[in-house]
């Protein structure tokens, strides 16, 4: 940022230079969160009548429906709309057991069913599919000029989210950036899934705050592009 007076280029004190920064961290979020989701995972078991009468003090059965706003998720994760016919990418690790879970998702306050469309273990991601209208893809920025101290956004669903609809955002830096993916194996004995994080290749660490309910966000650059999926809040890093 360069002011210019009287021909020469003046630059701005701290409190412009803070106030741009902050006009930047504002419209990258409000374009972004628009796209980013709330997901919660429910085991099947628990939606059964059965059950709800186990629970103490007569809980009511509504009270295990996720549609309700009463409801309180244990379980619960972000995703990221990636087309208007409601496509919704995560984590695996969101979902953790798809035969035995149920997963509702969040958008705007409004609850929806979602089916599981796709899985790949390899690479930690899942693809859910909802019944909706009017969806705003996120936008792809160009992860190859990703470098180390640019400033990003993380957006997610700390502390369930379904609960007001709307996503928390964490910003801070590029601490470093490593190697592309290892191909995926073709032998049939090869196991699905990593061993550890850093198996998985073409991470991006952040400083970005990333509490629990941050992973299957979304990692923004200051255009509010997506350059990221959250993996992990733990080490801190995206994929």
């Amino acid at each position: 940022i360069l002011c210019v007076s009287q021909g020469r280029g003046v630059e701005p004190d701290a409190a412009q230079a803070a106030l741009a920064l902050q006009e930047l961290l504002i419209k990258a979020v409000a374009i972004g969160e628009t796209s980013v989701v709330a997901i919660t995972r429910v085991h099947k078991d628990a939606q059964e009548p059965a059950v709800a009468l186990r629970f103490p003090f007569g809980a009511a059965r509504e009270s295990l429906d996720p549609a309700s706003p009463d409801f309180v998720p244990t379980d619960f994760g972000a995703g990221v709309i990636v087309d208007e016919s409601g496509l919704i990418l995560t984590t695996l690790d969101v979902l953790a057991d798809v035969d035995t879970s149920n997963y509702y998702v969040w958008h705007q306050k409004r609850p929806f069913f979602a089916t599981v469309i796709a899985t790949a273990p390899w690479y930690d991601l899942a693809v859910l599919k909802i019944n909706s209208e009017g969806l705003t893809p996120i936008a792809f920025g160009d992860a190859a000029k990703i470098r180390k101290g640019q400033i990003v956004i993380a957006l997610g669903n700390p502390t369930a989210i379904a609960r007001d609809g709307t996503a928390s955002a964490h910003w801070g830096v590029i601490a470093n950036v490593t190697r592309r993916a290892p191909p995926t194996p073709t032998r049939s004995h090869e196991p699905l899934g990593r061993e550890t994080l850093h198996h998985y290749g073409t991470l991006l660490q952040t400083d970005a705050k990333l509490d629990f309910g941050y992973n299957g966000g979304a990692l923004l650059n200051l255009d509010g592009e997506m350059i990221g999926l959250t993996t992990s809040f733990t080490a801190s890093v995206s994929a």
